[in-house]
């Protein structure tokens, strides 16, 4: 079974998400080999430990190789492989988690708690691999670290080095990966045909792109949405013809009040409450979003008592 891991995590037209690798995996036949294929700059966190898991846990032996970057929570998803090959002119960046927050004090105090868990949690997979302790793993989170294919061999983060390949810069490295990266790539040259979306991934939903709205304008809201955690929304405000300080606006303001699938919980009547309290609080808030109804509802009570 191959599966191509290029593009954004979490999912935005040429993303992929942790639903689509587990529908993969739940199709590999008994015995067979997964070759994992990563060119990715990152995206979601939870998506990416979400298919680290889930190729950590499968049966299969797992080979991946690093067809040009691994960076960020997709560096954390090439952990998993039983195997890791990287060419000597690929590179696996990783750097502390990092996100959008807004609201009062609190919510600030809330996430920097969170983002200190997810820190931990990355460290941990990267130490497990490396064989490093986790300190020191910590040191080349904070300083964004990037790491050729020899370096990555010699420090653990990969097995074997094999032939250089040509790379291919990803249209939307986001700026904060671009000023570290050892590597200048070209600026992003994405085709966009006016009232088209780009030709570098397709629509699934056939939307357009307004033609008053510029490649510069597609990728600034695209990194927008990247940072603030909010990828999926991006194309609908493109479609909506959003310029960019629109969609600045809309991040700040964004209130995040998912709805629970139904049944899901016994307790149908607190719904409304993890609702409201999705509102002030960043880990209910952040469990929602990823459907994790249960571990929500455990969290406003302890938080409750």
């Amino acid at each position: 079974m191959d599966i191509k891991i290029h593009g954004e995590i979490g999912g935005w037209w040429d993303g992929i998400s942790a639903k689509e690798v587990m529908a993969k995996l739940a199709s590999v036949p008994e015995g067979e080999d997964i070759n994992v294929s990563i060119h990715s700059t990152g995206g979601d966190m939870m998506d990416g430990l979400a298919i680290y898991n889930a190729l950590k846990m499968h049966d299969s032996k797992v080979a991946v190789t690093i067809a040009g970057l691994a960076a960020s929570s997709a560096s954390v998803i090439a952990m998993a492989g039983d195997e890791i090959k990287i060419p000597e002119n690929a590179y696996i960046m990783i750097h502390n988690p990092w996100g959008y927050v807004s609201g009062e004090s609190k919510d600030f105090e809330e996430a920097a708690s969170l983002f200190k868990q997810f820190e931990e949690t990355c460290a941990r997979v990267y130490a497990g691999r490396s064989g490093k302790d986790v300190d020191e793993i910590q040191s080349m989170l904070d300083e964004s670290t990037w790491l050729d294919g020899a370096q990555a061999v010699e420090m653990g983060f990969a097995d074997t080095v094999v032939d250089a390949v040509k790379i291919a810069a990803l249209a939307r490295m986001p700026k904060c990966l671009a000023e570290t990266c050892p590597v200048k790539f070209e600026p992003p040259q994405a085709k966009i045909t006016p009232g088209h979306p780009p030709e570098s991934g397709d629509d699934p939903d056939n939307n357009q792109i307004p033609a008053d709205i510029s490649n510069a304008e597609v990728v600034e809201i695209v990194e927008l949405c990247q940072i603030a955690g909010q990828s999926a929304r991006a194309a609908g405000w493109l479609k909506e013809g959003k310029k960019p300080k629109e969609v600045r606006v809309a991040l700040a303001q964004l209130s995040i009040t998912p709805l629970p699938p139904a049944g899901v919980t016994t307790a149908p009547d607190l719904n409304e409450e993890l609702q409201r309290a999705a509102k002030t609080n960043l880990t209910i808030r952040s469990l929602l979003a990823v459907n994790k109804v249960d571990e929500a509802i455990e969290h406003l009570k302890k938080k409750e008592k």
